[in-house]
């Protein structure tokens, strides 16, 4: 009976990432959202919300497993081993063990958001960062539009990066951030109206 009250849905940790990666990823070379994520003024968006989907779809990351064959050894591939099971990686925050991050980042590396904007116009952009060993470097790619580079200062406390003047449509958007010069922590965005 104590199995039987443990496999209660409401006693069960969902994770959407391993059902879409079972079921949907092997049929479909598409990405979805892997949270509504509805864009307002004031809107934060965390950094592990990312699109659902591929390794070179709806992400890029140089750690990458492949378990159709086996190799014998377990490699490790999100070396943070937190929140979602694919191979970017994501660590808990210290101070809050519900929070999480990207941690890790490497150059060639990206990540994919796809938004649902509710008023079109001019947004900026505000990247909550900190490159403790080095400083760091990304670019934003908004609906195919010209990238927009982004310097991190090396520091050990977390930061605001601001990009303004990205303009967002109305409904559908697709946002990629491109790591340019790695090793940077990367937690959340702010979306606010206005350049």
């Amino acid at each position: 009976m104590n199995l039987a009250a443990s496999a209660k849905l409401e006693n069960t940790a969902i994770k959407r990432d391993v059902i879409d990666a079972m079921f949907r990823q092997p049929h479909s070379p598409t990405s979805i959202p892997f949270k509504v994520n509805t864009i307002t003024n004031g809107t934060v968006l965390n950094s592990v919300d990312y699109d659902l989907g591929r390794n070179g779809i709806a992400y890029y990351d140089m750690d990458t497993v492949t378990y159709h064959v086996s190799t014998g050894k377990r490699e490790q591939w999100n070396r943070g081993s937190a929140y979602r099971n694919d191979g970017v990686d994501i660590t808990a925050d210290s101070l809050s063990r519900t929070t999480y991050y990207i941690t890790h980042t490497e150059k060639g590396e990206w990540l994919q958001y796809t938004l649902d904007v509710m008023k079109p116009g001019a947004y900026t952009l505000k990247f909550n960062v900190t490159a403790k060993s080095q400083p760091g470097k990304f670019s934003i790619l908004v609906n195919k539009d010209q990238p927009k580079p982004i310097d991190i200062t090396k520091t050990t406390e977390w930061e605001t990066v601001e990009v303004k003047n990205i303009n967002l449509n109305k409904g559908e958007n697709k946002l990629r951030l491109l790591i340019e010069n790695g090793g940077f922590d990367f937690k959340s965005i702010e979306f606010v109206e206005g350049k």
